[in-house]
C-alpha cells in the first residue's frame, strides 16, 4: 500500500514542490556518492582498509562539525547561501576525488558529507517554513 502525502504538502504550489524535490535529489546524490563511489576510489588509491577508515574518520569529523553549525551559518547569511555553500562543497569534494591521489581524499570525503548534511538540514528547514506550526499536529 502506498503512503499518502500529508494534506498540507499537497497544497504547495508547483514551484515550491519542484524546489524541494530538487533539494531532496541533491541530498540523495551526495549520500549515494559517499556510499557507492568514494569508498571504492579511496580503497584503490590508499591501498589499505586502515587508511580508508582514517580518511572516513577525518571526513566524518569535518561533516559533523559543519552540520551541527548549520544553524549558526544560517544566522550569519541567508539560507540560500548556505545551500549554495553546500553545493560548492559537493563540487569541491568531487574535484578532489578527480585530481588528488593522497591523504587529501579525507577532505574530499568530508566535503561531500558536509554537502549531504547541509542539504538535509536545509531541506527540513524549508519544509518547516511551508507548514505552519499548528498544522504539524494535523499532518
Amino acid at each position: 500500500m502506498l503512503l499518502q502525502r500529508p494534506h498540507l504538502l499537497q497544497q504547495l504550489d508547483e514551484d515550491a514542490s519542484r524546489s524541494l524535490s530538487m533539494l531532496g535529489g541533491l541530498v540523495g546524490l551526495g549520500r549515494s556518492i559517499m556510499v557507492g563511489v568514494m569508498s571504492l576510489v579511496a580503497l584503490e588509491v590508499m591501498e589499505t582498509k586502515q587508511a580508508v577508515t582514517n580518511a572516513y574518520l577525518v571526513g566524518g569529523c569535518l561533516a559533523l562539525i559543519v552540520t551541527l553549525n548549520v544553524g549558526r551559518l544560517e544566522s550569519w547569511m541567508p539560507r540560500r547561501w548556505v545551500v549554495t555553500g553546500g553545493l560548492l562543497s559537493l563540487v569541491a569534494g568531487a574535484n578532489i576525488f578527480l585530481f588528488v591521489d593522497n591523504w587529501l581524499l579525507g577532505i574530499g570525503i568530508g566535503l561531500v558529507a558536509v554537502s549531504a548534511g547541509v542539504f538535509s538540514v536545509c531541506l527540513a528547514l524549508f519544509i518547516m517554513d511551508f507548514i505552519a506550526k499548528r498544522d504539524f499536529v494535523l499532518a
